[in-house]
């Protein structure tokens, strides 16, 4: 059954997944693990908090992780942080790596749609895959991509919220056959996720559900926790960090007021 984990914006997905991850290699010497999202944006965040701990080390970490880019991302290889390069396919130019020679990489990372490409070219026996942001794919998107990866003992790792913003479907005939679903959504309609509401327990064996938020004013959160996440919200940020919030009772009327605008429309 694949694992769940569910937060809103702010409780700390990425920092699970990335911990998750460098346990299975620190721990794990025959895990083979796969990473992936529908955005670049969120591939780099996860491989680049890797790469930082992995260069923290004086031993030399060769076929540990690769980072893989498609050609159209070449254009932006000036802005992709060095560090996150040397682990990549574009540390001098943009080249395809050999699928025979990510066999021997520990963690491969790249978007679904490299992923289809690199299972079809053979790229197989992951110990365990992770989607990131998998609320915001479609069920035809995370399919193509992951099918070929996942075998009977591989262990399937979904991360998201699918509260927020879903995928977008352009085609009418697609929402109406029900593509509109994310592969996370169309998961959590099973039984076996449900939350009692009178208790809030549930089965924690194959989910995580994060609720506390490390990241908002605590206006902020106590206004999309109404609106959205049942008051199940707690704001852990640093008086620090809440600093840098100015005229938050402003800006939380203008979220109300689109907010209400919004369901109007």
């Amino acid at each position: 059954i694949p694992y769940i984990i569910f937060g809103p914006p702010g409780t700390g997905k990425t920092s699970i997944i990335v911990e998750s991850i460098l346990q299975l290699l620190f721990h794990d010497q025959k895990s083979r693990i796969l990473v992936t999202a529908g955005p670049n944006c969120a591939c780099d965040e996860i491989a680049l908090r890797i790469c930082n701990t992995l260069s923290l080390g004086t031993e030399p970490r060769g076929k540990v992780l690769a980072r893989i880019y498609s050609y159209s991302q070449e254009s932006r290889r000036e802005n992709v942080n060095k560090l996150l390069l040397e682990y990549s396919n574009m540390y001098d130019w943009h080249f395809m790596p050999n699928v025979a020679v990510l066999q021997d990489y520990r963690i491969v990372v790249c978007t679904l749609s490299s992923v289809g490409k690199l299972i079809t070219g053979g790229l197989q026996n992951f110990t365990h895959v992770f989607l990131d942001e998998a609320a915001a794919c479609s069920m035809s998107e995370g399919l193509i991509g992951l099918v070929g990866g996942l075998n009977k003992k591989s262990n399937f790792i979904l991360s998201g919220d699918h509260k927020q913003l879903g995928p977008i479907i352009n085609s009418k005939r697609a929402e109406a056959l029900g593509l509109g679903v994310s592969l996370m959504g169309r998961q959590l309609q099973h039984k076996c996720y449900d939350v009692n509401e009178a208790n809030g327990h549930y089965n924690r064996s194959i989910q995580t559900r994060l609720c506390r938020n490390y990241r908002s004013n605590p206006a902020i959160v106590k206004l999309f926790s109404e609106l959205y996440y049942d008051n199940k919200l707690e704001s852990m940020a640093s008086t620090g960090s809440l600093k840098i919030f100015i005229n938050v009772s402003y800006a939380c009327k203008t979220i109300t007021y689109c907010y209400i605008n919004y369901r109007k429309y």
